[in-house]
């Protein structure tokens, strides 16, 4: 399973979704999002790059496992 936000990946949706799959079907998860740090604003394009979340990062880290 992979989270994707477009904030910190702490205490969002890729959290609750963690806490659904231990109680009913444990499985390998992982999250994409902004990491414990603050951020800027800019082009949004661009944001998401520089954060990880864009299209080629979230196309790449299943890639991974």
């Amino acid at each position: 399973m992979l989270a994707v936000e477009e904030h910190t990946i702490y205490g969002g949706f890729g959290g609750a979704v963690a806490e659904a799959l231990a109680k009913h079907s444990p499985a390998k998860m992982d999250f994409i999002g902004v990491q414990d740090r603050f951020t800027e604003s800019g082009p949004y394009d661009a944001l998401m790059k520089k954060y990880g979340i864009s299209v080629d990062a979230i196309v790449a880290k299943p890639r991974r496992w």
